[in-house]
Parts: C-alpha cells; structure tokens; sequence
C-alpha cells in the first residue's frame, strides 16, 4: 500500500468513528459494519436454553368407579412410553401408531389387586431427564419434541360385577407440559359406560384437542 492509499484509509476509518459518535452510537459497532462483518457484530443473542424438568412424569388415575370401596375391584395394564419428533409426526401422522416410531423410554407394568386405597387408584410413570430424552429436550426450540403413552388397562368392578379392557393411547408435546407432569384420567359411571380423557394442558392453545376431555374440564383458551 502507498502512502496516499494509506491516508486515505486512515481518513475513512477516522470518519466512521466521528460519524457514529455524532449520532450517538458505538464505534467499535460502525467500525464491524465498516470492515464488512456487519453480520456478525449485529446478531442476534442466541436463544436461551430450554429449561428442563428433572423427571417426566405420567400419572394413570382411576377418577370414578362405583365400585371403588368394594374390596374386590381391582385394575391392572401394561405401558409404554416413547419421545419422537413432532414435525416427523405432523408430516405423516400415521407414525403415531408404528411400533417402531421414536425412542422407547419405559416399557412395564402395574397390578392394584384393591382401589380401597386412595394411593392405589393411581399410578405414577416416570422417566429422568438424563441422556438422549435431555439431549432432545434441549433441542425442543429447534426441534419440538412428543411424548406417547400406549397401554392396555384392564379393570374390574365388583359393584357392577363387569370388567373392562381399555386401549388407552395418548400423545402430548413437551411445551404444553414444560413441568414435565400429565395425567390421563379414568371414570367409570354408575350406568356402566366410561370415558378416559387428558393429557390436560393447563393453557389450551387455539386448535388444540383434547381426547375426551368433559366440557366442564377444559382450560381456558389462551387470548
């Protein structure tokens, strides 16, 4: 570089830095753009990480059941819970009953040979938040992450002497859940029909549906 092409970029630099403290800003920001990383001294700050639950929790409850202070009424099922990709289930819904769709986290069983007891009409699932469920979790800004219940739950009733055999299978996404609890509930009426309903969200988003959520049960719609 020559002498004259030196003072010339000296006297352009010096510009910027006067231009900028005139107008109030920052040099060191005019001087980036100036020197062409425009981009780079403007971004953005990265999006803060998503805050994790310790534990994802999935609470079975039989809510209703005439024959819940019978000593003979029982119910018992086997479950599974998987984590997958949302966006890979809103491309091709059919996924959502393929065996082999998402990450198997827990697979077992419950037996409550009596519901006298209040602890025994309800069963609590849950899985850490360690490894590869953390590793998804942490990406959910990116790529929002669903959870998926399947189980068969059979229960008997001794006050109606009848029993059922109930296909319970729910999904929930993570950030309608970000405590990590849902609770899928179980009723049985007098009359012998039943309905299963939840997972609940505690702020129901537009277009969002609930399985068999009684009117009287659904949250109110976020504005």
């Amino acid at each position: 570089m020559n002498l004259r092409s030196l003072c010339l970029a000296i006297f352009a630099i010096t510009a910027v830095f006067v231009s900028a403290a005139l107008r109030g800003g920052n040099p060191l920001v005019a001087m980036a753009r100036f020197s062409g990383s425009e981009e780079q001294a403007s971004k953005a700050a990265p999006p803060k990480p998503t805050k994790l639950p310790a534990e994802i929790v999935l609470i079975l409850s039989l809510e209703e059941m005439p024959g819940l202070d019978n000593p003979k009424s029982f119910w018992e099922g086997a479950y599974e819970i998987r984590v997958a990709d949302w966006q890979a289930l809103t491309a091709e819904p059919q996924l959502v009953d393929a065996p082999d769709f998402g990450e198997s986290l827990i697979q077992s069983s419950f037996a409550k040979r009596s519901v006298l007891a209040e602890d025994n009409r309800h069963v609590t699932i849950s899985v850490p938040v360690s490894g590869r469920v953390s590793e998804r979790l942490k990406a959910q800004a990116s790529n929002p992450q669903v959870f998926l219940l399947r189980s068969t739950i059979r229960l008997f009733d001794a006050q109606l002497d009848r029993q059922y055999a109930l296909k319970v299978n729910r999904l929930w996404q993570f950030k309608l859940f970000p405590d990590g609890r849902a609770t899928v509930n179980i009723k049985i009426e007098p009359d012998g029909s039943y309905s299963t309903y939840g997972p609940v969200p505690k702020v129901l988003p537009p277009g969002y549906s609930i399985v068999g959520v009684p009117t009287n049960q659904i949250p109110a719609k976020t504005p």
